[in-house]
């Protein structure tokens, strides 16, 4: 489990802190393991975390935990059930710093809800700097999500390689690269309702301030106005 963790922070490089020192914190142990997990977090200047853990009951475990305004918000149990390294792939990991395509497959992450948690804190887990343009050549890894069964997530990462097609559109293919991780979904801990409505809300310096009646606001901050235009007499136009 602790090389799993390995490989998932080479993914999040450079915007990660790889722990050396065992911790023993239990997170779904209650509030005073959540204290300890908030501390820890707060000290690394961190907002999300994984934890391995391992036990009789629960062997193999991932944990990833994210935090809103220093307090743990939600959690997922991870129990990792396959694991294919990213050295036994034949391929190693990707330039550190570029940011990984998302493919999400299976009606689970639409319909159930221990699924939509999972995806929701993969996705912004590995989201980092949100960014306007991004160059193609940029876009070098892909981290496809597959669900199977009643709880499990099949996590696989590839390299994207763009070979010349003979138009201005390269032919796109996915070499495998790794790793590659079967998780079973374990306890899902959601946000409560409080906490998660802080959360989503934006910001009056993204959505203007106090709402102005034909005025609009996109999610990245740009303005829209409709003008109101009255009735014209086409009789005098020339």
């Amino acid at each position: 489990v602790n090389a799993v963790l390995t490989d998932l922070y080479v993914l999040k490089k450079p915007d990660a802190v790889l722990c050396q020192r065992r911790n023993e914190v239990h997170p779904f142990d209650g509030s005073m393991a959540e204290g300890k997990l908030e501390f820890l977090m707060q000290k690394n200047n961190t907002a999300f975390a994984m934890c391995a853990t391992h036990s009789k009951k629960r062997p193999h475990n991932i944990t990833v935990v994210r935090t809103f305004d220093g307090r743990v918000m939600d959690m997922a149990e991870l129990m990792v059930r396959r694991y294919e390294a990213v050295q036994e792939s034949g391929k190693t990991g990707s330039l550190v710093g570029s940011k990984p395509a998302f493919v999400v497959i299976g009606e689970q992450f639409e319909m159930n809800e221990k699924f939509k948690a999972v995806k929701n804190l993969l996705v912004d887990f590995y989201r980092g700097r949100v960014v306007e343009t991004l160059d193609l050549v940029g876009l070098e890894s892909c981290i496809v999500l597959t669900a199977k069964g009643d709880d499990q997530v099949l996590m696989r990462v590839y390299r994207i390689a763009l070979k010349a097609s003979g138009t201005a559109i390269p032919t796109v293919q996915l070499v495998k690269m790794g790793p590659f991780i079967d998780f079973a979904i374990g306890r899902i801990r959601a946000a409560s309702e409080e906490l998660w409505k802080a959360a989503m809300r934006y910001p009056k310096e993204v959505t203007g301030g106090k709402k102005v009646k034909n005025i609009t606001h996109s999610k990245l901050g740009h303005k829209f106005g409709r003008v109101q235009v009255g009735q014209q007499n086409i009789d005098t136009i020339q």
